[in-house]
């Protein structure tokens, strides 16, 4: 069954996509299907997507949204790519990306995909409900990414698939001063995330509900992760599912008590991919690899024929 919106329980949101196409004046809404893919005209080649959003009557209240500025990895989160249709008869608020996602194609391989690193136009949205009282924090990532097409090994196209993401739950909670303590319930809140505490957005809604004390409750940071079995790998991140066509992650290995890092991609894991065709491995998998193969044209290296191993 397709649909002509995506709703995002946690954050009472719909999300409408639509195509953007150079000298089209009018936006084609697209329908989504339960999978997440995108249902793209016959005969058009996408070449990039709008993002439009409804919150429910209230939500906005405790939402905030940012897209991250991905030229450098300790990047802000940027609000400067929205535009505010503002409040609507049924209650919602509504408001949509500026500038689209992009589509890039490399010109010899033919390779496709959306723009995730490198730009200040990443190829998705960022969401944070702020909790208050009893209730939680979460942060989503909402948007679309390439998927190649096979017959067998070889690339026969490429589908798109809105992605709504969960990265992470947890609490945020009033320490001394001005500071907010972080407890992680899911996920992992990276140093980075804190950014999105510097949006003015996030500052009003903090003033405005309030938030319970830490009362000597200390930040929940990341544990240092023990070393690898010899020869096997080890993420070093979760998989990142809007990194290149399939997900990403940066791993690890040991051999003869030396380090080398490598890439993860979802393509390389043999194992099967979660219900809606994703593939994820969170921080600490431990998995068996075929090899460390070079991948691109630069540097960059990869594991090959991953199956996970724990947890």
């Amino acid at each position: 069954m397709a649909f002509a919106s995506r709703s995002v329980a946690g954050l009472g949101l719909n999300v409408y996509t639509s195509l953007a196409q150079r000298g089209q004046e009018n936006a084609v809404g697209l329908s989504v299907e339960e999978s997440g893919e995108l249902v793209i005209p016959r005969g058009v080649v996408p070449q990039g997507f709008n993002l439009d959003f409804s919150l429910a009557g209230g939500s906005e209240t405790t939402v905030v949204w940012g897209q991250k500025d991905r030229r450098d990895k300790d990047g802000p989160y940027l609000v400067d790519n929205f535009v505010e249709h503002g409040d609507q008869p049924d209650g919602s608020f509504e408001f949509g990306t500026r500038s689209p996602i992009m589509v890039k194609q490399h010109r010899e391989s033919g390779d496709c995909w959306t723009q995730y690193s490198g730009t200040r136009r990443t190829n998705h949205v960022t969401f944070c409900r702020v909790g208050a009282e009893d209730t939680q924090s979460v942060f989503i990532n909402i948007g679309v990414v390439a998927r190649p097409k096979r017959s067998g090994h070889n690339i026969i196209g490429y589908t798109f698939h809105l992605i709504c993401e969960e990265e992470w739950r947890g609490s945020f909670l009033r320490g001394d001063g001005d500071e907010i303590v972080v407890v992680t319930t899911s996920g992992e809140f990276s140093r980075t995330k804190r950014h999105l505490f510097e949006l003015k957005r996030f500052t009003e809604i903090v003033e405005r509900i309030g938030l319970q004390s830490a009362n000597g409750q200390m930040q929940t940071d990341t544990p240092a992760l023990p070393n690898p079995p010899e020869g096997h790998g080890q993420t070093l991140f979760p998989l990142n599912v809007f990194m290149g066509q399939t997900g990403q992650a940066l791993a690890r290995t040991l051999r003869n008590g030396q380090e080398r890092k490598a890439w993860v991609h979802g393509d390389d894991i043999i194992d099967a991919p979660d219900e809606d065709g994703i593939q994820r491995m969170p921080t600490g998998t431990i998995f068996e690899f075929g090899k460390v193969a070079r991948f691109g044209n630069g540097d960059a290296s990869k594991f090959t024929r991953v199956r996970r191993v724990a947890p």
